[in-house]
């Protein structure tokens, strides 16, 4: 992804224009640690997310975001997400910057 900070005012654009030029890319590929017992036969298992995807399931969730928010200018207009480290993560985080919402680790 080639997000060039003088042709992209965000990350959500720069990721938009990922999954219109190159929708089946790899975006984001997630190597997931298998328990000890089955890590002997396999260093763990690949998952692999195209731009199309992250943007398609990104955009879903930045809409759920909205649709359980208050309304915009309300002083209390915050939402939590709780979500394990995982190939999600950045998903949701992605999500949550296309929603014009505030990510507090």
């Amino acid at each position: 992804m080639d997000c060039d900070p003088e042709v992209f005012a965000s990350i959500p654009s720069c990721v938009g224009d990922s999954a219109r030029r190159r929708p089946e890319a790899d975006a984001l590929v997630y190597l997931q640690a298998l328990p000890s017992a089955i890590a002997r036969s396999s260093a763990g298992a690949l998952q692999r997310w195209t731009y199309r995807e992250i943007w398609r399931a990104a955009r879903a969730i930045a809409r759920a975001l909205l649709l359980r928010s208050p309304r915009a200018g309300d002083v209390k207009r915050r939402v939590g997400v709780m979500i394990d480290e995982g190939p999600l993560l950045p998903i949701v985080e992605l999500a949550v910057l296309l929603a014009e919402m505030v990510i507090i680790p």
